[in-house]
């Protein structure tokens, strides 16, 4: 029986409600004057805030497709790439980019949940001595950084794009780093509880 994304469902409903909703969308978003003062919350409420319906249609797939798979493998690994990606996102934009006085989007979740399927493609490739599944997961992740140096260099998105926004490839890149380790974790975790036992997708 598959699982149903309930966790990904509700986040995409989330972030349809701030964008239906101006008011909670200004309340959540992360704006640096306010986090100075300490509102606390916007760190991690950024994430289902977006700048327009361009902004907003591209995480909702990326989150639909990305999390769907997540969830089906492992609810534990996707839950903790969520929660190990959400604060390190938002604390990396305020702390290593103090230029950036607005961010919002699920991209860096996003792509918290890409690197996890990527390290499941490259674990699961490598447990079963599938050379194309190693190599499909170790490109993907290649086409991912790829995609952030693209974005640094040319100060605009790949996919996505507004005029009233910027790509944050620094978010992005945290979010991958949350992935692999939310695998690493839950797989290190079952590994050791299961003496010979090869590990699990988590």
């Amino acid at each position: 029986m598959l699982r149903l994304p309930w966790i990904t469902l509700i986040l995409a409903a989330l972030a349809g409600l701030a964008h239906a909703s101006p008011a909670l969308a200004a309340a959540w978003e992360f704006r640096r004057d306010a986090v100075d003062t300490g509102q606390l919350w916007r760190l991690l409420t950024a994430h289902l805030t977006h700048f327009g319906v361009n902004h907003l249609a591209w995480d909702l797939a990326a989150l639909l497709v990305l999390g769907t798979l997540a969830e089906r493998e492992g609810r534990r690994a996707t839950v903790l790439a969520l929660a190990l990606a959400a604060p390190l996102i938002g604390l990396g934009v305020w702390l290593a980019q103090p230029a950036l006085a607005v961010y919002r989007g699920l991209s860096g979740l996003d792509s918290a949940l890409y690197g996890l399927v990527c390290a499941r493609l490259i674990a699961t490739g490598r447990r079963e001595r599938h050379a194309f599944t190693t190599a499909l997961g170790a490109l993907a992740l290649g086409g991912f950084i790829w995609k952030c140096a693209a974005e640094l260099a040319g100060g605009r998105t790949v996919f996505a794009t507004g005029a009233d926004y910027a790509p944050v490839p620094l978010a992005h890149l945290l979010g991958l780093c949350a992935g692999l380790a939310a695998h690493a974790l839950v797989n290190r975790r079952r590994a050791g509880g299961a003496g010979s036992r090869p590990p699990a997708w988590g």
